[in-house]
């Protein structure tokens, strides 16, 4: 089953904030800020477009569409990507500045933007079976975790037939496992991997950039959490950037001690922006 959207997929439930600004004695002013489900704002999503009868409104600074001049009353305001309409609501407008902010649902999302220089990840959909017990290019945080806490599944996949399974019901101890180390210099990445959440307890699970010297010491690292949404794939996306002294990069899936959840990990991808 192949999910749609960037960042993270599953369906969000709209959601809008008001918030009232300073007031103007000159006008009535309407701002919309647009984000994920996670809040980052995404008002350079290519196809979107925010309307408010009809009008369309121009993208400040913030990221946030304003309107000016909009005289008080009633007023619909449209959100849409490309054909689809995602959001739509009546507001009647009584102040002089209003900031409204929108959450759109995962399914509105597009995907990420991937360059041409993919950096091939060995078993990046877990697609080679275990073997000796191991599963082969990745390395977990307890060998004694291999087989029961982390395995290959064929329960569910987002891409090919199996998938990373993580049992936190069967853990003592914070689960971790990580990629093969790929070679990488300062500049931006991105990387991304499709989760579903069969069961939901604990904190999230996250996923991480880490960033290695010639020594092969660790020397930053970077995350995003999954949104925990449980029976639906989503798509979790992280861009970093890699300090000076970078030779190596891996992508790192993570559960803390109190996660006791049940997830499962596909289709992971990394690749450098800046080239």
């Amino acid at each position: 089953m192949r999910c749609q959207g960037v960042f993270i997929r599953a369906v969000a439930v709209l959601s809008a904030v008001f918030m009232v600004l300073v007031p103007s004695a000159l006008a009535h002013v309407v701002e919309v800020l647009i984000v994920d489900p996670l809040g980052n704002s995404v008002s350079g999503l290519q196809g979107l477009r925010v309307e408010l009868d009809a009008a369309a409104g121009t993208v400040g600074v913030d990221g946030r569409f304003v309107f000016t001049d909009v005289v008080q009353g009633n007023h619909t305001l449209t959100v849409s990507v490309g054909d689809e309409t995602v959001h739509s609501r009546s507001l009647y407008i009584e102040r002089e500045e209003i900031a409204l902010t929108v959450s759109l649902p995962w399914t509105a999302l597009s995907d990420p933007e991937w360059s041409e220089d993919m950096i091939a990840l060995p078993n990046s959909s877990f697609e080679e079976p275990m073997a000796d017990g191991r599963i082969p290019a990745w390395s977990p945080s307890q060998a004694y975790y291999l087989g029961t806490v982390l395995q290959t599944s064929a329960a569910h996949a987002s891409h090919g037939e199996y998938s990373l399974r993580i049992d936190g019901e069967q853990a003592d101890k914070s689960i971790w496992i990580r990629s093969e180390k790929m070679p990488a210099a300062a500049g931006m990445y991105m990387a991304s991997a499709d989760v579903y959440c069969e069961k939901k307890e604990g904190p999230n699970p996250q996923l991480y950039l880490e960033f290695w010297n010639e020594a092969n010491t660790r020397i930053d690292l970077q995350y995003v959490r999954t949104s925990g949404r449980v029976g639906e794939w989503e798509t979790v996306v992280l861009r970093a950037n890699a300090p000076a002294q970078t030779a190596y990069v891996t992508v790192w899936f993570y559960c803390n001690t109190n996660y006791t959840g049940v997830t499962y990990w596909d289709n992971v991808k990394l690749a450098r922006l800046d080239h």
